[in-house]
């Protein structure tokens, strides 16, 4: 609270005569306020919801040997292989006969870069297999970095790719991403 002290008038004999206005000096006492504050601090923070980061799910596959077995037989047509290079560089292709040499593209992690291949791809896809949609493999190379692995499943993420999986990279795709430089 407030309180209004009242300092009396000096003992100076000299003024006697003149009317002199008593001053007065206010103290607040902030006691309540610093109470009122602390109230409202700990209330928002009771009642605040944190936000939990969100993490990637990656299903890694069993360590047991006796528990694996045999992929299903996919159609190359149905595949679009994503190749992790160096400086930011993502080479792909589409192959519908194993035996043909593919022919490399290449694109980057920008707006218009892998996120348009993906997008075109799986519409590409879709009309020649309604029912089964795309099969994404993604293959680090040499130069990647982790960094590019991290960005190519947040892009898988936010494409909503529904099948897709990290494979090594074979000496024959090492060789054409050298050779496209």
């Amino acid at each position: 609270m407030s309180e209004i002290s009242d300092s009396g008038g000096g003992g100076n004999k000299k003024h006697q005569g003149k009317v002199k206005q008593k001053k007065s000096s206010t103290h607040i006492d902030m006691t309540p306020m610093v109470d009122l504050a602390f109230l409202l601090l700990t209330f928002f923070i009771m009642t605040t919801a944190f936000s939990r980061p969100h993490m990637m799910e990656i299903v890694l596959p069993d360590k047991n040997k006796e528990h694996l077995t045999e992929p299903p037989p996919v159609n190359p047509s149905r595949v679009l292989i994503l190749l992790l290079g160096d400086s930011d560089k993502i080479y792909w292709y589409r192959t519908d006969d194993p035996a043909i040499p593919p022919k490399l593209n290449v694109t980057d992690f920008s707006e218009a870069g892998i996120r348009q291949v993906i997008a075109a791809q799986n519409r590409l896809i879709l009309q020649l297999f309604p029912d089964k949609g795309m099969l994404i493999l993604i293959k680090p190379g040499e130069g990647s970095k982790y960094k590019d692995f991290v960005d190519i499943f947040d892009e898988m993420n936010v494409d909503k790719v529904g099948t897709y999986a990290m494979v090594d990279i074979t000496p024959t795709e090492e060789d054409l991403m050298k050779k496209y430089h």
